[in-house]
Order: C-alpha cells, then sequence, then structure tokens
C-alpha cells in the first residue's frame, strides 16, 4: 500500500498519523462516510416515525442497518482478504453514494415511501460491512506495529465524534430544509470521501487469502477466533453490547419526538449526547493509553 510511518518510540503522538498523506485519505473518507451513516439514520428515523408513529418501523430502520454487519462480516473480512482492498472502499463509498442520491432525489419529488427508507438502510448497511476490513486493515498496515494502537484509538475518537455530529446535523437538516436535504448533504459528504480515496497509489493490497476458496477462509478465520481467548473474549463482549446496550439508540428519536416533545434538532442534540461521552473516552484512551496495552 506505502511506506510505514517512521516514528521515534519517544513520540507516539496519534496526531503524526496524519502527517501521511494515504492515512490522511483513508482518515478522511471514514470521518466522512461515518457522518452521513449516524446523520441519515438520525434524520430517518425521525421522519419515519413522523409519518407512521410506529416504533416499531423505526427500530427497523436500525435493524436492516445493522443486519449485514451480522450476516456478511465474515464475507466482507474473506472477500477483503481475497482482492485489492483500495478498490473494495472505493466502490463500497460509491454505492452509498448513490443510494443517497436516489432517496435524496425522491423525497425532493415527493415520491419517497417507506419502502424506500428501509430498503436503502439495508443496502448502506451491505455496503458498510467493508469498512473494518477494507479500510482499517489500510490504516494498520500504513501505522505500522508501533503505531497500530493510536491508528486504531484516533479512528475511534473520529467514529466517535461522528457519532456526535451527525445527529446534530441530521435534526437541523432535517427542521431546516427537509429530508431531502439531509440526503443531499451525505452525497456532498461521500464525494469528499470518494475524492480522498483517490490520493491512495493504486497497488494491490490484497492479502495472502487468495490460494483458499472463500468458505474455507472464513471456517479457517472462525477457527482462530476459537483457538485465541482474548478473541473471543472481545467477540462476546462485542456481541453483548450490541445485543444489549446499543440498540437504545433507536429508541433516541421516538422518546424525543412522543415523549418529550423535541422537534427534530433538539432529538438529534439529544442523540449525540451518547456521541459526545463516547468521544470524550475514546480521545483519553488515544492520548493516556501506553502502546503496550496494545496487543
Amino acid at each position: 500500500m506505502s511506506e510505514q510511518i517512521p516514528v521515534s518510540p519517544a513520540r507516539l503522538n496519534p496526531l503524526v498519523l496524519l502527517a501521511n498523506r494515504s492515512f490522511l485519505a483513508l482518515w478522511l473518507t471514514g470521518a466522512a462516510s461515518s457522518t452521513v451513516r449516524w446523520l441519515e439514520m438520525l434524520a430517518t428515523a425521525v421522519y419515519v416515525f413522523d409519518q407512521t408513529g410506529s416504533p416499531f418501523l423505526v427500530a427497523l430502520l436500525t435493524v436492516l442497518r445493522m443486519l449485514p454487519l451480522a450476516l456478511l462480516g465474515a464475507v466482507s473480512g474473506a472477500l477483503c482478504e481475497r482482492f485489492d482492498r483500495r478498490q473494495i472502499q472505493l466502490w463500497g463509498t460509491l454505492c452509498m453514494l448513490l443510494v443517497s442520491l436516489l432517496q435524496g432525489w425522491l423525497a425532493y419529488q415527493g415520491l419517497i415511501q417507506l419502502w424506500h427508507l428501509l430498503l436503502g438502510a439495508f443496502l448502506n448497511g451491505v455496503f458498510w460491512t467493508t469498512d473494518m476490513p477494507a479500510r482499517r486493515t489500510l490504516l494498520g498496515e500504513i501505522a505500522g506495529p508501533t503505531l497500530l494502537g493510536a491508528a486504531m484509538s484516533l479512528d475511534s475518537v473520529t467514529s466517535n465524534g461522528t457519532r456526535m455530529l451527525g445527529p446534530l446535523l441530521g435534526g437541523l437538516l432535517l427542521e431546516a430544509i427537509g429530508l431531502d436535504g439531509t440526503f443531499f448533504l451525505g452525497v456532498g459528504l461521500y464525494a469528499v470521501g470518494l475524492l480522498a480515496l483517490f490520493w491512495l497509489p493504486w497497488r494491490d493490497t490484497s492479502g495472502t487469502g487468495g490460494g483458499l476458496g472463500l468458505w474455507r477462509s472464513i471456517l479457517e478465520g472462525m477457527q482462530y477466533i476459537r483457538g485465541n481467548r482474548a478473541l473471543v473474549g472481545t467477540l462476546l463482549i462485542t456481541i453483548i453490547f450490541n445485543l444489549w446496550a446499543f440498540p437504545f439508540t433507536a429508541m433516541v428519536p421516538v422518546i424525543g419526538r412522543d415523549v418529550l416533545g423535541l422537534n427534530p434538532f433538539p432529538v438529534g442534540l439529544l442523540a449525540s449526547a451518547e456521541g459526545a461521552g463516547a468521544l470524550c473516552s475514546a480521545f483519553l484512551i488515544a492520548l493516556l493509553v501506553p502502546p503496550r496495552w496494545y496487543r
């Protein structure tokens, strides 16, 4: 992909990563795409609840957006080992842009329907499954072993920052100019991410899994996880959190509109509070946790 970032062990400031052009491009792509993700989740949830009054349909939007991560996560990881990760990231971002563009056009024309939003949420979830195995793997390769922990922490800080910024923008735009405006802003942000990807060199970044069948590669990955207690523990924590902690975010728009009687922007402000807390924690981890703690 590119040469690893040279760094003195005495200077492990995560911000040194942004001086590398390839890392900056991937970081910017992730920031733009993640902002759109949270922006659209808030705006579409408020819109669907206003139109239907159904908390179930609001929750279904989130389920359809997250479902591909559970169904296709392993497949996406295996594909990213077999093919060029830069191209996978580029095509995934382009497809998400086109989905948002089509939904924005439908909303602008007054033709948007519930099934459009449900299908769009699912498709964006499908294309989002490539982010971790493609973009984050590239970030780690560029950072190198010494800065790997700092790179992941910086990306986590950015992701949590977009969890704060996205709902704010979604609520503000939905209240000010309507659903179409939120989608068109998303198109613009996706375009920024696409342009950033063209900064990266066109090199083959496929891994060593090309000689294995797709399903065999997935099976070997699962067997490797089973043999590593640290990975098993991390996976269990992730499953528990995503089943019993994260889903509350789907109901924030319902609580804001139905219980508190808030307009879209205050609902976005309410939703962004969770992202603000996560941002503070991620920022402290990035700056204070010693690199030796990353394994």
